[in-house]
């Protein structure tokens, strides 16, 4: 059995009374107080999550922007330095290996802040495609933390952080805070407005306390997948994968197809033109009924037309929702479908995948 790991942050976590779980091979708090206090914390006020054990890639060099052109869905070329991007790493199928945030953090260097199941992972194919491009590749010894929710520029305020409040949505750039350089983005994983910053390991715990005493509440791995949920914010191993290609999981706008070339491109450019054979829907419950990840999916009819790829009670809503990959012939918004709960059906309805939207 692997060792379990740990971040920086663990003897703050077990300080602060929060619940931990085995995850992705680290031990992460699921909650401290209890997840919808804990999401409605961020949804209404600001919360903060370590994330530190996910990966941040550097790719550096002067072919770093050709290098990623080839490995990446979406198109680089449109990044100035300070901007960021969503963008997806593909099997020559089309197939998801990873969903990707980069940064463009300089003129030849690029930040790719990967999965934390799956870094090694795209570690080893970023380093299987190098071939002769003149790149450097290294994972960097640097924390992440996600600061989120509607009251995050106020505490920044508080913290004397107002230059990070020059940053737009999906933009980047290094600030000197608590005696170091790191870098700092806005964006997030929750469906608000937030911050990620990326400090030093050794300057990992100073920061989430500064963050904490500001007022930042703590928040754990289970709020994180109700708010991404409800924002209708794609998880890998869920919603995207090894099995299902970019345009099934609604995720053609991160794939530039005016790009010359990207491993993937000729599949997903196959199925663009022959159309999918399924798609990836949201669903709400009309009655009480909570679903679960691979619980079946049927038609009027009761014929099975797909599964639930994540599913749970929506704090907001107060109503069960899911994402679900279905077949094309049921997946028009309004469909009326049930889910197969503990051998019972339950009546749920093909809806937007975003359940929530901020300020609405």
């Amino acid at each position: 059995m692997s060792k379990i790991l740990k971040t920086p942050l663990f003897e703050s976590h077990t300080a602060l009374g929060a619940k931990m779980v085995p995850f992705a091979g680290y031990s992460m708090p699921v909650f401290y107080d209890g997840i919808q206090l804990e999401h409605f914390a961020v949804r209404e006020k600001v919360g903060v999550f370590d994330a530190s054990h996910m990966g941040v890639i550097s790719v550096e060099g002067i072919q770093a922007l050709d290098f990623l052109q080839y490995m990446c869905s979406n198109d680089l070329a449109k990044l100035s330095i300070g901007q960021c991007q969503y963008t997806a790493l593909c099997n020559p199928d089309g197939t998801c290996i990873e969903d990707v945030f980069v940064s463009r953090v300089a003129d030849l260097e690029y930040q790719i802040v990967a999965n934390a199941s799956n870094k090694q992972k795209d570690m080893a194919w970023l380093q299987k495609n190098q071939k002769d491009y003149a790149v450097e590749i290294s994972m960097l010894a640097v924390g992440v933390l996600a600061l989120q929710g509607p009251e995050t520029v106020s505490l920044l305020q508080k913290l004397g952080l107002e230059p990070m409040l020059e940053l737009k949505r999906n933009q980047c750039k290094y600030i000197d805070w608590q005696g170091e350089s790191f870098l700092v983005s806005r964006t997030g994983y929750t469906g608000e407005d937030g911050f990620e910053f990326f400090p030093s390991e050794a300057n990992l715990v100073k920061v989430w306390e500064l963050l904490l005493e500001a007022g930042a509440k703590p928040c754990g791995l289970g709020c994180r997948d109700t708010l991404r949920l409800e924002a209708g914010l794609s998880l890998y191993g869920h919603e995207i994968s090894d099995e299902i290609n970019l345009v099934e999981a609604g995720l053609s706008w991160i794939v530039g197809w005016d790009k010359e070339d990207f491993i993937g491109k000729k599949a997903l450019e196959t199925v663009r033109t022959q159309g999918a054979q399924r798609k990836l829907v949201g669903m709400v419950a009309q009655e009480r009924a909570l679903p679960r990840a691979e619980q079946r999916v049927l038609n009027a009819d009761g014929v099975d037309v797909g599964y639930i790829t994540s599913g749970g009670l929506s704090p907001v809503l107060k109503k069960g929702i899911a994402l679900a990959m279905i077949d094309m012939k049921n997946a028009d918004m309004g469909t009326e479908l049930s889910v197969q709960v503990r051998n019972k059906a339950f009546k749920f309805m093909v809806a937007s995948r975003r359940f929530y939207v901020a300020g609405k």
